[in-house]
């Protein structure tokens, strides 16, 4: 699409959404003066722009790409999670330095008072995201959207047929998308501009031929954004070379951090893929079309054609932006680094405490980890 595309979506964008402009302003200002707080030599850091809680592990499919569900995280039981009052309790709490808020799992719509989270962080004048596969969707919409998330974010992964092989069950696809249509009803009905919704799109050896279909299928349903994700990959390599590292100090388990073996694709096929879509613009009639993270396509063959190939090798922001809580309330600086828990302690005190510190005078000594190779928070800048 043409520049004037593209002035048209982003001047719609500010007309509909300037809070979400702001928050992409904010976000990059953070960015911008990372440095001042890598450049501390106590590892203590503002306090970050992202949390993201992982509300249950739980899910209700059973994912071809998803390591959990090879190794029975999946399955595990709501009653592990937190309550609602204390993930409400982190909520108020993080309050103070006005992050954002991202909602995932495992299957988030799983968790039983979901609405009422989301409305207590809306309360709160905080921002919300929400990730989802989308098949509970519709039954809770209505529900959901009293008090929407600003961001809805709905996998799909390609067609029908490709996608319900992925997911493990026939019927996903049509449920998901039936799901987005019943959140649009009700906006539409509501008229409140709330939640933008997103269709993500992960990379995979099972769907990176049919990749370049997704743009339509996600004009079909209306969306504001399609986004693709190149896939994310922890080896076995990448965690013995981590443990030989930090072992004693940051340990590593390929079954508990979703260890997988690298995906068998051709990577010039996927730099063609890549490609295709690249030639749609920036901006496919009314819908953004990005891919994160951002590679040119010398980047896209490293990316899958040397899973141990360092791609913009750089300290990783994670340390400083964002932070996730998992469903028992441990925070976790990175897989395996656990400096506290918020159900003995509030997020405010653990952020920067002795082991968070630590945690990031090494992710600045070594300039990334190991297990950062292909990790989606290593290219994470909010």
């Amino acid at each position: 699409m043409n520049l004037l595309s593209s002035l048209r979506y982003f001047g719609d964008l500010v007309a509909r959404r300037p809070d979400l402009v702001g928050l992409y302003f904010r976000n990059r200002l953070r960015e911008g003066t990372l440095a001042l707080d890598q450049r501390r030599s106590d590892g203590v850091s503002r306090f970050p722009r992202n949390v993201t809680l992982k509300l249950t592990l739980a899910c209700n499919l059973r994912c071809k790409m998803c390591a959990f569900s090879e190794s029975g995280q999946v399955s595990n039981r709501l009653s592990l999670s937190l309550s609602l009052e204390q993930w409400k309790a982190v909520v108020d709490d993080v309050v103070v330095f006005r992050p954002y808020i991202s909602i995932t799992g495992g299957e988030p719509l799983l968790y039983p008072e979901l609405p009422e989270l989301v409305a207590h962080i809306k309360s709160r004048g905080l921002m919300c995201t929400l990730t989802t596969n989308g098949v509970m969707l519709q039954k809770l919409a209505s529900k959901l959207m009293e008090s929407p998330p600003d961001m809805l974010m709905v996998s799909i992964d390609g067609p029908a047929d490709v996608h319900d092989g992925m997911r493990g069950a026939e019927g996903t696809f049509n449920r998901a998308c039936e799901g987005i249509r019943a959140v649009q009803a009700v906006r539409r009905e509501a008229n409140t501009k709330s939640p933008w919704i997103v269709v993500t799109c992960a990379v995979t050896e099972y769907n990176h031929r049919v990749i370049d279909r997704m743009p339509g299928i996600a004009a079909d349903l209306g969306v504001e954004v399609m986004n693709f994700q190149h896939q994310w990959v922890l080896t076995r390599r990448m965690v013995e070379a981590h443990e030989r590292l930090l072992g004693e100090v940051h340990p590593a388990s390929f079954e508990e951090m979703g260890g997988m073996a690298p995906p068998s694709v051709d990577a010039e096929e996927v730099v063609q893929a890549v490609e295709r879509i690249r030639a749609l613009g920036m901006v496919n009639g009314k819908q953004y079309i990005g891919m994160y993270p951002t590679l040119d396509s010398g980047e896209v063959r490293d990316w899958y054609g040397d899973p141990h190939k360092w791609v913009r090798r750089r300290v990783p922001a994670c340390g400083w932006m964002g932070v996730n809580i998992l469903p028992n309330g441990d925070v976790e600086a990175c897989p395996g680094m656990i400096p506290g828990n918020v159900a003995r302690e509030p997020l405010t005190s653990i952020w920067n405490n002795e082991a968070y510190r630590e945690h990031r005078k090494r992710l600045i000594r070594y300039k990334g980890l190991p297990i950062c190779l292909r990790c989606c928070r290593y290219f994470r800048v909010d």
